[in-house]
């Protein structure tokens, strides 16, 4: 795509003002951590001093001051941010910006997803608590995860056999087969009316 060059200055422009950005919250965390460290009381003073920013910033504002917290997170909250939070700050930076490789396909093929774009299910594979999952621990995950879903299958299905023998009666190919003798009230005869309907229009 050829762009206009007063266009793609204005571009660099951006990449330099977010750099700045960046750089100014380093700064501002390294210098928020040496008062506080001085007199921890001066944390509230400070807080109170710019309510326009809401606590979480601060918080966050700590982590970076400490080296627990990348700045590139400082004003995220998405659930991906819990997850890299607990890592050490050159694996946040590096997950962030080279993304993550995760097994797919049921581990038969691997894919590399940013945690800022990974859904939830792709972020507890990648992610135990405080590290990335390799491969091996993926594996072990996948498997985990593909035995607790036949579980729950099981569970499910024998729920629903229980529930038909519990049930006098079903609705079969349009037709009602009463399985034991019952009494029916205005209730189930409406309900047994509109899935013989079903059944008639499917």
């Amino acid at each position: 795509m050829k762009i206009a060059k007063r266009v793609e200055e204005r571009m660099v422009r951006v990449g330099e003002l977010l750099a700045q950005g960046q750089d100014c919250i380093t700064k501002a965390a390294n210098i928020y951590v040496s008062i506080i460290d001085e007199n921890p009381s001066y944390k509230e003073l400070l807080q109170s001093k710019y309510t326009n920013f809401p606590k979480s910033l601060w918080s966050r504002l700590e982590l970076v001051g400490r080296k627990q917290l990348t700045p590139l997170l400082i004003a995220d909250c998405g659930l991906y941010v819990n997850k890299l939070k607990n890592l050490p700050l050159p694996d946040q930076e590096k997950a962030l910006k080279e993304g993550v490789e995760i097994l797919v396909d049921d581990g038969n093929d691997k894919m590399k997803v940013n945690p800022a774009n990974a859904s939830r299910e792709q972020l507890e594979q990648m992610f135990a608590y405080d590290h990335i999952r390799d491969e091996a621990e993926q594996r072990a995950w996948i498997k985990s995860r593909s035995k607790l879903a036949e579980k729950v299958r099981k569970k499910t299905e024998a729920k629903k056999e229980t529930m038909d023998d519990i049930a006098p009666y079903e609705v079969k190919g349009g037709k009602l087969v009463i399985k034991k003798p019952c009494t029916l009230n205005a209730i189930d005869l409406s309900y047994i009316l509109a899935e013989v309907m079903k059944c008639k229009t499917s």
